[in-house]
């Protein structure tokens, strides 16, 4: 699978990045700002309007498993009671 980032946060505007994930598993880290946090939400949302340049090559071969504070948000937090 590979995945080419474009337009969205700090990625370049008119080129693409291209990111091979051709491994079993993949473990992103990096410096604050690097795109880490960019990369799991597009996996966890590709279809938000903020990847709309982004593209992933055999994405239906995989399934890519995301755990990020999004997935924490949306599973484990509840507003109306945790503040």
């Amino acid at each position: 699978m590979e995945l080419s980032l474009k337009n969205v946060t700090s990625y370049d505007k008119n080129k693409y990045t291209k990111i091979s994930l051709e491994k079993r598993i993949n473990i992103l880290y990096g410096q604050n700002g690097a795109g880490k946090s960019t990369i799991s939400n597009f996996f966890y949302n590709p279809a938000d309007d903020d990847y709309r340049d982004c593209r992933c090559t055999n994405i239906n071969n995989y399934r890519p498993l995301v755990y990020n504070t999004k997935f924490i948000e949306d599973n484990f937090f509840d507003k109306d009671v945790q503040k």
